[in-house]
């Protein structure tokens, strides 16, 4: 492979980061906000060569490791590449805190899980990839990375780093710079965040919470700090996203309707309850995609043959409407209807969800679109979110028959097409049916892309 030279705005990025490996010791860590198809991997692989360093730790979702490995070895890496995982760790944990020379590959879930005392363990370069997994103060995995450590550089990479609400650059924060970011969260929160104050019913009792709601001084933050290398997308990449509103079908209508009046829906003779709010969303957004039902295990499913859906006929509309075998990805939240998605479609369709081994996953990848291959992929959102490169070199279509109610794995999951190598306009279709909880989700979630654009778009 030949090595790739980086762009006028990547190389900026790169010579910002090597000079903040030789900086202040204290300030030895970057936070790299590049948007998602900006070149994070080539960006913080060239970092580390530039640096010299001879032991460097990757953490990153399982699905790219082999893009990493692939990315070091173009560039010009010419050591070991290890992958830390079960059924090695001995030898290959032992290597890394005796500071034997290497690329280091560890899956974010393993690294969040694993029993070890990650105290032991400098590298001369740490680059966290999809950073904002971490981002959550309580959560195990920044309970882990909190006490990593770097020679050189710690690296935190994401176009969305601190995760959907701007109080994850707290703990981001925390891991790179501890000597100097304040250890109080709500010390923190008091200089640079906005809050709102909720009423909560807790054991009987109505209770006043803080809530943290957005950055006071939107993008302050990130000029504040040590070192934020951000970097835009490709500007020549264009996206169209067009709202395609469908009624529900009489029988999604009458259980929608029973559940949001009663929290109680009659599934023939079963009566499904919902006992918390959160359930009841939960319910009203599965109704919205199809009929429900209770499966043998008493669990609610969709039945594959009887399941009526408005929004399933739509895409079919949709997907009739384009060219003849035009590839197109149709996204959903639910694994389960997504195979009543894949059902219906026949074998144009394969169906890529949590399930799907990786072998499988390599192997659409490889043949999606193309002859011989399926023409429609058939994901759940976050199931095709990460780690994922080049469905963009043959589609530019996507149905969404819902959204996720997590918006940075709705925005990578967008990205899977809207990225370098794509030269068509990416069109998504969002499908809502009226009068339901749709268009809230769907508001909710721009108005919290719109402040979390304006924190991490520094231009100054």
């Amino acid at each position: 492979m030949e090595k790739l030279t980086p762009t006028p705005e990547q190389e900026t990025v790169i010579q910002q980061m090597v000079a903040c490996a030789k900086g202040d010791p204290d300030k030895r860590g970057v936070i790299l906000g590049a948007h998602t198809g900006a070149g994070k991997t080539v960006l913080c692989v060239e970092t580390a060569i530039r640096l010299g360093a001879q032991v460097i730790l990757v953490i990153a979702p399982l699905g790219t490791r082999v893009g990493w490995e692939r990315t070091f070895r173009r560039q010009g890496w010419t050591g070991p590449v290890r992958r830390l995982e079960t059924k090695v760790h001995e030898e290959v944990m032992g290597a890394l805190i005796a500071r034997e020379p290497g690329v280091y590959l560890v899956g974010r879930e393993y690294f969040r899980l694993a029993k070890n005392n990650w105290r032991k363990v400098l590298p001369d370069v740490v680059i966290y990839d999809e950073v904002h997994a971490v981002s959550g103060r309580k959560t195990q995995g920044f309970k882990q990375v909190k006490t990593l450590r770097a020679k050189m550089l710690k690296v935190a990479s994401s176009g969305t780093w601190f995760g959907n609400r701007f109080e994850g650059a707290w703990a981001i924060s925390r891991w790179l710079w501890p000597n100097l970011v304040d250890p109080s969260f709500w010390r923190w929160v008091a200089r640079w965040a906005q809050t709102d104050t909720i009423y909560m019913r807790q054991g009987g009792e109505l209770k006043e919470i803080t809530k943290v709601s957005r950055e006071k001084n939107p993008g302050a933050y990130a000029k504040a700090v040590p070192c934020y290398a951000y970097l835009a997308g490709d500007s020549n990449l264009k996206e169209v996203t067009t709202a395609r509103y469908v009624d529900l079908t009489p029988a999604q209508r009458k259980m929608y309707n029973q559940m949001e009046d009663q929290a109680l829906a009659w599934l023939e003779e079963h009566p499904l309850v919902a006992d918390l709010p959160i359930a009841q969303r939960t319910r009203l957004r599965q109704m919205t995609l199809g009929t429900v039902t209770i499966n043998a295990e008493g669990d609610v499913d969709f039945d594959v043959d009887k399941c009526k859906s408005s929004k399933l006929d739509a895409a079919q509309e949709i997907l009739a409407d384009l060219p003849e075998g035009e590839p197109v990805v149709l996204y959903t939240s639910s694994a389960r209807f997504a195979k009543v998605v894949k059902a219906r479609l026949g074998e144009k369709a394969a169906l890529w969800i949590g399930e799907t081994k990786h072998s499988d996953r390599e192997r659409l990848l490889e043949t999606f679109g193309r002859e011989g291959g399926p023409q429609y992929l058939v994901a759940t959102i976050p199931s095709f979110s990460e780690g994922l490169d080049g469905a963009q070199h043959v589609c530019h279509n996507a149905i969404w028959l819902d959204v996720s109610e997590n918006n940075i794995i709705n925005q990578q999951a967008r990205a899977r097409l809207c990225r370098k190598g794509q030269t068509k306009t990416v069109v998504n279709w969002e499908i809502r049916a009226t009068d339901s909880l749709d268009d809230d989700v769907s508001n909710s979630l721009l108005r919290q892309t719109l402040d979390n654009r304006a924190s991490m778009a520094v231009t100054s």
